[in-house]
């Protein structure tokens, strides 16, 4: 069994929030990054403290088939395939284990 014990997330809404704020703009510019570099960044910092805890971290699948070359995102890495089980042979071809829950099948949501 994996030792899986943290999320990190970035979902598409708050990409987009990141790339309309100013100081995020700035700070962009500043460094000469994309918002893929920064989000490799994100990566590296938040995932080094789970790796370094014999953790396995877990990502939806957009940080793998949505940013480009990702080098802070570990092999070890698991990323859970939501949106499409098409999406799983691409993710498993990029040398990636994955959670298959992907939505065309089943999803799981609480009623308010």
């Amino acid at each position: 069994m994996y030792g899986v014990s943290a999320s990190s997330f970035f979902g598409g809404c708050s990409l987009i929030t990141q790339l309309e704020d100013e100081e995020t703009a700035t700070v962009l510019r500043q460094k000469g990054w994309t918002l893929d570099d920064a989000l490799n960044h994100f990566t590296e910092k938040t995932h080094a403290p789970i790796l370094g805890r014999s953790k396995t971290p877990v990502v939806w699948q957009e940080m793998v088939l949505d940013h480009g070359d990702m080098p802070g995102l570990s092999k070890d890495t698991i990323v859970d395939i939501w949106v499409s089980s098409d999406d799983a042979v691409r993710v498993l071809d990029k040398g990636y284990k994955i959670i298959h829950a992907s939505g065309d099948y089943f999803y799981l949501a609480s009623r308010s």
